[in-house]
């Protein structure tokens, strides 16, 4: 099995950034809408939620679940 090697750059930069402590996709929704009304608000949820920032940057599908959020807060306003 041949894999791409932008895949393989992804993987490396992903365990790059890996830490000891964690959070996964269940602890990341747990937070995730306070995390998209904080950035409504104009607030840095990064400083309150570090784990949830460094999980939003490797887990692609997170991403597009806070993007979806800030798209629907968007439209409420």
């Amino acid at each position: 099995m041949k894999i791409q090697q932008d895949k393989i750059k992804m993987i490396i930069s992903s365990l790059a950034i890996t830490q000891d402590d964690e959070a996964d996709c269940i602890d990341c929704y747990e937070e995730l809408d306070v995390y998209a009304e904080m950035l409504k608000d104009g607030k840095d949820p990064d400083m309150v939620m570090p784990m949830i920032k460094q999980h939003l940057e490797v887990c692609k599908c997170c991403r597009e679940e806070l993007e979806g959020l800030l798209s629907a807060l968007e439209s409420i306003d």
